[in-house]
């Protein structure tokens, strides 16, 4: 690594404040690189540490005097008492005993002794007031789709060595609190090189103080090896008793003294070659300011910059407009932001009829909406501009000009208050899969399914909006497949009707038409299956089935090939739902 020439003065940080950050370091006590041992020649290091204090704005005149030395790392946290006061781990005063805190500790450290590693406690206050959730060492906030807000990082033994919150968060919450938050850190890099001359630096000591920091600047010869100052001497003293007893089987001592003491000393110089230590130190003190607003804890109100089109002429509205519960007003999205939100955790989609569905938030609220006949996604108005903003955001970017009208069953629910009573395939595939495997299992003596860990999972992506281009038309049956087909349990239906020697047909679909044909004549048995045949044959239709094969699979599985493709998996999978009704009926039918 080749240092640049002013990579002692750090002209990349003077100018740089930590506070304009995305992420705020709290506390902090890093490496940011090493290399080597010290002594050595090509020894480098640079390393941050940082300290940092919520004080209320009230006392802001005693936090424009805290430095390193008082909020710093060298500064000691922690509960105090005597028998005039008790001052809490949290608080900080300037006086013993104060008559009021000058603000609080956002992290609290905590030491165990050498057999536990220590920990950095992230106040409970800013967890609760800011709903926040700890998953290992980190923050979140289901309520902003489990956004990471605080993070806590270890080194490679698992000390912990930084704390940051994401600056938006911390000055809400300071905001709230009427607090600033006062921040020092510490910056130094450190080298050992044979030639320092090119680095400006030419005495064994330069201090600079500025506004915001101060720099400290060394360069002074070292012995290689050792590190010590060049010329430097070493004193060794060694003391001891001289009163010691060693027949004594109870011992006692009593006060040092020249009488009962002796020692011996030698000095000796150190030897190495000649090489150079050079190091730039930087001081830095800064306030984090609050937010001017604070809408996630005092929810303060706060003007939406989401806008959405709400007419023919491309009319548009901010949020706020529309967050009126009578604004009688639709919006149209792509049918792309369905899977856009459910692939957002904490975000879970559940059918109401054929068309209707809703999007079920971890925060609380739920977007119910429709599918129009041109296969555009249509929801009430109040229903996403009541959303906070975040998500208000999300909608905006699938935000479309009305077509298509508003969704029929939508409508008759909302408006009419006469919801369909048409049901949606997805909404009823677990339970359908589930009472066929219970039916066969009472026929047979054996379950048709095999249970795997990937079911939940394979059953949550089988949904129409899977279905956005021909691509993902044929991934949908690849997973209908996967959680049909591709499950059946063949090693049973071959205990019950065990095929032919050299006769072939050995796969699921036709060890299942045998066991079948056992219960039913062989043409009904094989017309119960040809939809999850053809759905069978479209799992892979992207990769190489040719065009007449995949005429052949689209008919066989009952899809219209020159439907959009939204609609083909609609198709796809109400044939799914229609093949597992057959299934059920020719099961119950033989009982």
């Amino acid at each position: 690594m080749v240092l640049p020439d002013n990579w002692f003065r750090y002209p990349d940080l003077k100018n740089r404040k930590v506070a304009d950050a995305v992420w705020i370091p709290l506390r902090a006590s890093e490496n940011l690189r090493s290399r080597g041992e010290y002594g050595e020649l090509g020894y480098l290091r640079e390393s941050f540490c940082c300290g940092s204090l919520a004080v209320y704005l009230a006392h802001r005149e005693e936090g424009d005097k805290l430095g390193w030395m008082d909020i710093g790392l060298i500064h000691e946290i922690g509960s105090y008492a005597d028998d005039t006061a008790y001052k809490a781990a949290d608080e900080y005063w300037t006086d013993w005993p104060a008559d009021h805190a000058t603000g609080i500790e956002l992290v609290l450290p905590q030491s165990f002794g050498w057999d536990h590693l220590p920990e950095w406690h992230l106040h409970q206050d800013f967890v609760v007031a800011l709903r926040l959730i700890r998953e290992g060492d980190t923050w979140l906030r289901p309520e902003e789709g489990y956004v990471d807000v605080v993070r806590l990082i270890r080194d490679e033994d698992g000390y912990p060595r930084r704390i940051e919150a994401r600056a938006d968060h911390l000055r809400d919450y300071l905001a709230a609190r009427n607090m600033a938050l006062r921040l020092v850190w510490y910056r130094d890099r450190d080298a050992i090189l044979e030639d320092t001359s090119r680095f400006g630096i030419t005495s064994e000591e330069e201090d600079e103080d500025h506004p915001n920091f101060r720099w400290v600047g060394r360069n002074f010869p070292i012995h290689e090896g050792s590190g010590d100052r060049l010329g430097s001497q070493t004193a060794v003293f060694h003391v001891w008793r001289t009163d010691v007893d060693p027949d004594a089987d109870v011992p006692v001592f009593g006060d040092e003294a020249e009488e009962n003491t002796d020692y011996s000393s030698r000095t000796f110089s150190r030897e190495g070659a000649t090489v150079y230590r050079v190091e730039g130190e930087i001081w830095a003190e800064e306030w984090v300011e609050p937010a001017e607003n604070s809408p996630r804890i005092r929810r303060d109100k706060v003007a939406s910059s989401a806008a959405f089109i709400v007419s023919a002429s491309g009319e548009t509205q901010t949020a706020d407009d529309l967050n009126n519960e009578d604004i009688g007003k639709y919006l149209w999205f792509r049918p792309d932001v369905i899977p856009d939100m459910i692939a957002r955790r904490g975000v879970k989609l559940a059918w109401y009829t054929l068309d209707t569905a809703g999007l079920e938030l971890s925060s609380g609220y739920r977007v119910h909406f429709g599918v129009n006949r041109i296969g555009l996604v249509t929801v009430y108005a109040y229903d996403i501009a009541r959303l906070p903003e975040w998500q208000r955001r999300i909608w905006q970017g699938f935000n479309v000009s009305p077509e298509g009208g508003v969704s029929k069953e939508l409508l008759d629910a909302q408006m009419k208050a006469r919801p369909a009573g048409t049901m949606a395939p997805e909404a009823h595939l677990a339970e359908a899969l589930q009472d066929i495997d219970d039916k066969f299992a009472a026929r047979f003596g054996a379950h048709l399914f095999r249970k795997h860990e990937s079911h939940a999972s394979i059953l949550a992506s089988v949904h129409r909006f899977r279905a956005l281009d021909q691509n993902g038309v044929f991934a949908l049956a690849k997973d209908i497949s996967r959680l049909i087909v591709e499950a059946i349990d063949v090693a049973e239906l071959h205990r019950i009707a065990p095929p032919e020697k050299g006769a072939g047909g050995t796969g699921s679909m036709k060890s299942l038409e045998r066991v079948l044909s056992t219960i039913a004549p062989a043409p009904e048995a094989r017309s119960a299956l040809t939809r999850l045949v053809g759905i069978y044959e479209l799992r892979g239709a992207d990769a190489h089935l040719p065009s007449s094969a995949l005429d052949e699979a689209f008919e066989l599985a009952g899809v219209d090939r020159a439907a959009a493709p939204l609609d083909q998996g609609l198709q796809m999978l109400l044939r799914t739902m229609q093949a597992l009704v057959g299934l059920h009926r020719l099961i119950i039918a033989s009982t």
